[in-house]
């Protein structure tokens, strides 16, 4: 699929790290699935692993995180 954001590259399947910042916590979200550009490296995520990043994020800041470092584990 084309990059929706760079036009240029095709997007490929893959795992990524996402950086969150929610209030004070910062979350490192790795083994993330998403569509990843080859040419901008840009990615892009589905609306369930959206939301399960947002949990994610939101949960470490109502615990008082600053930092946390987090994987998804694979669900196949």
């Amino acid at each position: 699929m084309r990059c929706q954001h760079c036009g240029e590259g095709e997007t490929r399947t893959g795992m990524t790290t996402v950086p969150i910042q929610l209030l004070r916590a910062i979350v490192l979200v790795k083994g993330v699935p998403s569509d990843i550009c080859d040419a901008c490296g840009n990615f892009f995520v589905d609306m369930t692993t959206s939301q399960e990043l947002l949990r994610i994020a939101q949960a470490a800041a109502d615990r008082g995180d600053e930092i946390t470092d987090y994987r998804i584990e694979a669900t196949e």
